[in-house]
């Protein structure tokens, strides 16, 4: 019995040429940014995996260098943007006009999506490393390093360095919610209330990391408590109930946080409490 011939068989040898050199192109170009892009502007999170698992890059560029984290914090894509950094997507990239994703994250119109953003990159950035020389201040700091804080301070380190990321030691430690290191800082004259370029305070910082111990530090050392950051006019309450941060709300709003003030889009406490379902907040809002 003769075996069935095969496809190629009946191909002019040119149509098989040009197969085999589509089959070699497929394999050798990687998977196009714009889908990995187009997948993170519409918060596509199941096309997401499918092109990272083929191999897409998540830190592929478009003409404007911008990745696929940039496009999901322009249009306010949290859950694509959480899948983008759990694949290694880089927070601290830059499009071609010196943008990081964070930019488009502090500028989205939406307050609580805004603050959403911001934490989740402001803790993808503490996972790089922060300084290459791990005898400086803010390297301990992000690691909660007392005992090396210490050291430092006794030679002589500044405790309101500004380092290479822009932060202070006491806004990673604040971060990282680490009172003691915290603490330590505050025992040495650190200032509370200064706020980088954005606004932002190390309350607000605590606010993203959630500790209401560090909140307590700082307000004993003389913290603002309804400092607004610039873009928005968050507040730490406002970042803590925008990431259902309830212990930390809670702890502000028991010590005389303002439950009226509003962002520059008008969003409320209360308003974002009950996006959120925080019951408690709620509650005590009302009262």
């Amino acid at each position: 019995m003769s075996s069935t011939p095969s496809l190629s068989g009946y191909l002019h040898p040119t149509c098989r040429a040009v197969l085999l050199l589509c089959a070699i192109l497929t394999a050798a170009y990687p998977i196009p940014a714009q889908d990995l892009h187009e997948a993170a502007r519409t918060g596509n999170i199941a096309r997401l995996g499918v092109l990272l698992d083929q191999g897409a890059d998540a830190n592929a560029v478009d003409g404007g260098h911008r990745t696929a984290l940039h496009d999901a914090a322009q249009n306010g894509q949290v859950e694509a943007m959480k899948f983008l950094i759990k694949a290694g997507a880089d927070p601290q990239l830059m499009d071609d006009k010196q943008r990081a994703p964070m930019f488009f994250a502090r500028q989205y119109p939406d307050p609580a999506v805004s603050a959403a953003m911001v934490g989740l990159l402001t803790r993808a950035r503490l996972e790089i490393p922060l300084e290459s020389n791990p005898w400086t201040l803010h390297y301990a700091a992000a690691r909660g390093s007392v005992s090396v804080g210490q050291m430092l301070i006794g030679l002589g380190a500044d405790v309101n360095a500004v380092g290479s990321n822009g932060n202070r030691p006491l806004d990673l430690a604040c971060l990282k919610g680490y009172v003691d290191f915290v603490k330590l800082l505050i025992a040495h004259g650190v200032k509370v209330n200064v706020r980088d370029k954005d606004g932002i305070t190390a309350l607000h910082n605590a606010a993203l990391g959630g500790n209401p111990e560090v909140a307590a530090a700082l307000l004993s050392a003389g913290a603002e408590i309804d400092p607004r950051e610039t873009a928005s006019g968050a507040t730490p309450l406002y970042y803590a109930v925008s990431l259902s941060r309830t212990d930390f709300a809670r702890f502000l709003i028991l010590h005389g946080a303002s439950t009226t003030v509003r962002t520059r889009t008008g969003k409320t406490i209360l308003q974002t409490a009950t996006d959120n379902h925080l019951t408690e907040i709620i509650d005590l809002v009302r009262r």
